[in-house]
């Protein structure tokens, strides 16, 4: 038996759910950019991508 995220149990067919989510290991996701760099081209082409990313992937990532 192992903890691991949803996302990565279920895409695997030889991992089973024994229990459902545990609340105690749920955790927000932050992405951090200090203010000095934030308007950078670069870094800001880097946050709009993994904002969408992370928007499309939602779905698979909250699932329950």
């Amino acid at each position: 038996m192992a903890v691991l995220p949803c996302h990565y149990g279920d895409e695997h067919p030889g991992l089973h759910r024994i229990f459902g989510p545990i609340p105690e290991v749920a955790t927000d996701f932050w992405l951090l950019v200090h203010e000095d760099i934030r308007r950078v081209a670069r870094v800001r082409m880097f946050t709009d991508f993994a904002y969408a990313e992370f928007q499309r992937l939602r779905p698979l990532i909250e699932r329950l």
